[in-house]
């Protein structure tokens, strides 16, 4: 096991020490990311979000200060650089109508609003990350062993769950901005889990990552939509492929979300009870 994924578990032994690992191991990634000489932002948000996912599996463990703190920070450290990004996600999600559309895609100039990151900025997010890593390290963890694990899968997958029933009511942005939200932290709890059991779980794992490329593809098409003018002729084309996206997402998501909490994470349970 000497050359596997550091965000990943190695064993069912000793799990929320393990997640410890992996938090430090993702929130070091973000850090190393932006010491690059250009520095890598899209892979720092991706760590961070990782980050995020991974301290949800352990509110338990750590209690409620101790998560609040490292969540804030974490999510603090991602919102400029998630500014710092929004010209590269347009001019994708443009590319993407392009692609789907082809020539009926009017060509279009829109205000760049995305804002570079000053080396003084950058290396405050590191600093702050360092303190998060440096807090962590020092936790005293109150719970060990799977419970701690599957109370934090299953808040994660009842929230996510709870999204959907919101979204697919009139498919609100704000909803369905929320569902991506908790589906991807879902996925990336199932990327940890999927060394115990490769196969069910990594199946699992590759189908809620479809689900949220659904939603994450929709919500850049819904920012892409506000940053074009109001006459804009994309404003049809945007609405249309939204609403494929959405029809996509939600026929998928009412079949990964049918369980309950419990017994999805019941049904879970068996692959690392039995490892």
């Amino acid at each position: 096991m000497a050359d596997r994924p550091l965000q990943t578990l190695a064993s069912p032994d000793q799990p929320v020490e393990q997640c410890r690992g992996i938090f430090l191991h993702q929130v070091a990634a973000a850090i190393e990311a932006l010491e690059e000489s250009k520095p890598n932002v899209h892979s720092a948000r991706k760590q961070l979000k990782r980050a995020r996912a991974t301290l949800r599996l352990l509110r338990r463990a750590t209690g409620d200060d101790s998560y609040r703190r490292e969540n804030v920070a974490a999510r603090d450290a991602a919102r400029p650089l998630s500014r710092a990004r929004d010209d590269e996600m347009i001019s994708n999600s443009l590319a993407g109508l392009l692609d789907h559309f082809g020539r009926n895609v009017p060509r279009m100039n829109f205000a760049q609003h995305g804002q570079k990151l000053s080396a003084a900025q950058i290396d405050g997010i590191k600093a702050a990350l360092g303190r998060s890593m440096k807090r962590a390290q020092e936790w005293e963890l109150d719970a060990d062993g799977w419970d701690c694990i599957t109370t934090g899968l299953r808040a994660t997958y009842r929230r996510a769950r709870r999204a959907l029933r919101h979204a697919r009511t009139d498919r609100a942005t704000e909803d369905l901005h929320e569902w991506r939200k908790q589906t991807k932290y879902l996925w990336h709890q199932l990327q940890i889990l999927t060394p115990l059991a490769p196969g069910p779980i990594g199946e699992l794992a590759d189908e809620f990552h479809h689900l949220a490329d659904y939603l994450g593809n929709e919500h850049d098409l819904a920012v892409l939509r506000e940053r074009a003018a109001a006459s804009s002729e994309l404003h049809p084309l945007i609405d249309r492929r939204r609403e494929e996206l959405q029809d996509k997402a939600l026929t998928l998501g009412e079949r990964l979300y049918s369980e309950k909490s419990r017994p999805f994470v019941h049904r879970l349970e068996r692959h690392w009870s039995d490892t």
